[in-house]
This record gives C-alpha cells, structure tokens and sequence, in this order.
C-alpha cells in the first residue's frame, strides 16, 4: 500500500507541477498574443503532436507489456525510430511547402520537428522507466524539462517572438526531457541496433497507433478544417477554449493511465479479477475527476474573465462545452488501456475511424457558420459514439451486472447535479468578482461530498481499495 501511494505521489506531483507551469505559460501566450498568433503557434505544435502521438503508442506500450525486453530491443526502437521521426519531420515541412503555407508557418513547422524526434527518442527510457514504476525519474526528467522550456517560451513571448514562443517552448521541454534521460540512461541504448527488432514491436503496436491516429488526429484535424472554412481568429478562440480544458485534463489522465496500465496488464490472465479491477478504477476516477470539470463548466465565465481580458470572452461557450465533454471521458478512461493489456488492441479502428472522418464533415459542413462551436459539435458526436463503443468493448470483455454499476453511476451524478445547482445558486447575471468564485468553488466541494456521503457511504472505502489493488 505505502509503495503504490509513493507511486502516485510521484506521478501526481509530476503531473500538477506540469499544470502550474504550463497554466503560467499559458496565461502569458493568452495575455500577449491574440487569438491569430496563439493558433498559429498552436497549430504548428499540435501538427507535429499528431505524428508524435502515434509513433508513442506504436513504440511505448508495446514494450511496456514485454515481459522481458533487452538492451539491443532499446537500442533499436531507439535508432530506427528516431530515423522514422526524422523522415516524418522532414515531410511535414515538404508538404506545408507544396501547399503553399506562409514562411512564417513552414518556419514554425520546422522548428516543431525538433520535438517529434526528441519525442520519438525518449521512449525507450520512457518505457523502461515504466516497466520499473521509476516514476520518480519520469516526473523529475519531465519537470525540468516543463521548467526550461517554460521559462524559454515566457522570454520570448516577453520579447516579442509571437508564434514562435509557443513552439520553442515545446521544443526545449522535449529535448531537454531527453538530454536527462541519456545522461542518466545512456547504457540502456548502447547496444547494437537491429532493424528486426525495431519491426517486431512496430508490427505489434500498429494497431494501437492506428486507433490513437484517430483519436490523436480528432482536435488537430479538426482544427485544420476549422482554418480552411472560417478565419484564424476563429482557430485561436477554440485552440484557447481546448487548451484550458485539455491541460488539466492531460495531466490527470496521463498520470493515472502511466499507473493502471502496468497494473491492468498485471491481472491480464486472471480472469475476471481484470474487469473488477477495471470497474473499481473506473468508479473510483469518475467520482474524483468528472465534478471538477461539472464544475468548472458552470463557473467558465468568471474564471475566464478573471484570468484572460476582453478579447477571449468569445471563447466562454466552446470552453464550458468542452468540459462537459472532459467530464463524460472520464466514464471510459481505462477502455483502451484494457484493450491493450488483453491484446485487443485492434477492436474498433475502423469505428474510430468512421467517428473521425465524421467529426470532420461536422467541422465542414457548419464550421463558417458556427465558429468555433462547430468544432465542439464535432467533438461531441465522436464523444457519443466513443462511448457507446467502449461500453460495448467493456460488455463483450467482462459482461458485467450493469444495474449495480448504473445505481453507482447515477449516486455520482446526483451528487454532481446539486453541486452544481448549489453553485448556479450563488451566481448573478454578471461575472462574479474572486472571494465569491472561490467561496462558490467551497460550497459547490461541500455540496459534491455531503452528497456522496448521503448517497454512497462507502465511497471512500472504494477508493482505498482502489489504490490498494494497483
């Protein structure tokens, strides 16, 4: 027990001390740029993201799930993916050039590809630190690397780079983050490289990066389809609206997948001890994360006033939307986990897929006419879809007793339900100033918690147990 809440500890801290960095940077970009050179830089990043986001899940999880991997396997992943990066990198810039994009944006595009193959790069390390729940090295490489490339992209923005401290920033963090790991690593990639090695793990997590293409791709694509049908200000109220939403999102979800995964993958042959386990997680993860962002769905207007000026109030509604849709993901969090930990990866790539392609059509059916909120449609109708999916997967998996699931389900939304109309209680018609969102925020946790404690006694218990099983 005391070493899984060491391990938390670790993940957590690496995670919030992400939050509060990339939140000061984040209001620095919002103060300094305009909603135009925030989505250019943005764009350019999240472009290069897409690619990165694949090539991690082909690489990572693979050899997470190993049960033994050499060094010669590290070696290999190592070289021959950094190449694939580089190639990668190398072709995003070809082709901003052959559609004609500005200077300014094959410039940020370039500059970008740095950090796909310092990205590419680390896994290895990444996975091994994995593998040996090192989390303490995992948060202390990734902090330090948050720190410089923070303090390099405020500078910047300070003296006047515009879009291109949002990209240097990202760039640092990455190869900052990687130079630590082979300083501290290097003898894990020492070995001789073989490109058959590189196509074993390739092959096996191609499926994953197929499903985390579409789900990757779902805000960078849309994204893009938004700029071709409305006008780069419209780009800069949602990237800003998904980028308040995403950074808090991120960092929970990542820190608690990097912890269940091992732990999913551990029970992978014991039956049915694999679906309770997930279910309790699941529960547990739902009643802590999903009122945060009920929450902050109602107080959106005040916080964003509070923190941001007049120029981003346009992005209030996609923003409030957006963290109704952050709360309904935590329903299914630890689906694809479990998919890939049971060696059903490659259920629901063509599903993932079609939602894709139809989230786009959204976007470009209604993206001149809606704005920004096209872009939220589209994410909701991927979202639904999403989630009827994994409920089936989950179904199909484990055929759970689904009645005493929805009675916990529903206990959580109720409870949520009165914490928000008990916030929606204190407001007025104008913004509220900051001791009345705070003490909104005060009474809205206690409400939540009287709730859960009336409604579901055990709830504590439940998540102690939890933590105790990972």
């Amino acid at each position: 027990m005391r070493h899984r809440l060491v391990n938390l500890a670790w993940i957590f801290y690496e995670k919030f001390s992400l939050i509060g960095l990339s939140i000061g940077s984040f209001m620095v970009f919002a103060l300094l740029l305009g909603p135009e050179q925030f989505g250019l830089g943005v764009l350019a990043v999240t472009l290069v993201e897409a690619i990165g986001i694949i090539y991690c899940s082909i690489i990572e999880d693979p050899l997470v799930r190993r049960t033994k991997c050499s060094k010669s396997l590290y070696a290999s992943v190592f070289c021959f993916g950094g190449l694939l990066a580089l190639g990668s990198a190398t072709m995003l810039v070809a082709g901003s050039l052959l559609f004609g994009a500005s200077e300014l944006f094959i410039g940020l595009v370039a500059l970008a590809g740095v950090k796909l193959v310092a990205t590419v790069l680390s896994r290895p390390f990444v996975a091994d630190l994995r593998r040996k729940r090192n989390f303490k090295s995992l948060a202390n490489r990734t902090l330090a690397g948050k720190l410089i490339g923070t303090t390099a992209g405020i500078l910047a923005a300070f003296w006047g780079a515009g879009a291109w401290a949002v990209v240097l920033q990202a760039v640092m963090m990455e190869t900052v983050s990687l130079i630590l790991l082979l300083y501290w690593h290097h003898d894990l990639v020492s070995s001789k490289a073989d490109i058959h090695r590189f196509g074993l793990i390739f092959r096996a997590g191609l499926p994953l990066g197929v499903k985390m293409f579409s789900r990757g791709m779902l805000v960078r694509a849309i994204t893009l389809v938004l700029g071709m049908v409305s006008d780069a200000t419209t780009v800069g109220y949602f990237a800003f609206a998904n980028r308040l939403v995403d950074l808090p999102r991120l960092a929970l979800s990542d820190g608690l997948l990097s912890y269940a995964l091992p732990a999913i993958a551990k029970r992978a042959n014991q039956g049915p001890d694999v679906g309770r386990f997930v279910s309790s997680i699941s529960l547990s993860t739902t009643t802590l994360l999903a009122p945060l962002f009920l929450g902050t769905m109602v107080l959106g207007g005040d916080l964003i006033h509070l923190l941001f000026d007049a120029k981003w109030q346009s992005a209030i509604p996609p923003f409030q939307y957006l963290c109704l849709l952050a709360a309904l993901r935590c329903l299914v969090l630890y689906v694809p986990a479990t998919l890939i930990a049971l060696g059903k990866a490659r259920w629901g790539m063509e599903a993932d897929l079609l939602l894709l392609l139809g989230a786009l059509l959204i976007t470009w059916l209604y993206g001149s006419e809606w704005g920004a909120m096209a872009a939220v449609a589209a994410m909701a109708l991927q979202l639904s879809g999403d989630l009827l999916i994994k409920l089936y997967q989950l179904h199909k998996l484990f055929s759970p007793r689904w009645q005493p699931v929805l009675r916990d389900y529903g206990f959580v939304a109720l409870a949520a339900v009165l914490m928000m109309a008990s916030i929606e209680l204190l407001r007025v018609p104008q913004f509220l100033p900051l001791p009345e969102v705070l003490m909104a925020i005060a009474t809205g946790a206690a409400v939540y918690f009287l709730g859960l404690f009336t409604l579901r006694p055990g709830w504590a218990r439940g998540l102690i147990n939890s933590i105790k099983q990972g």
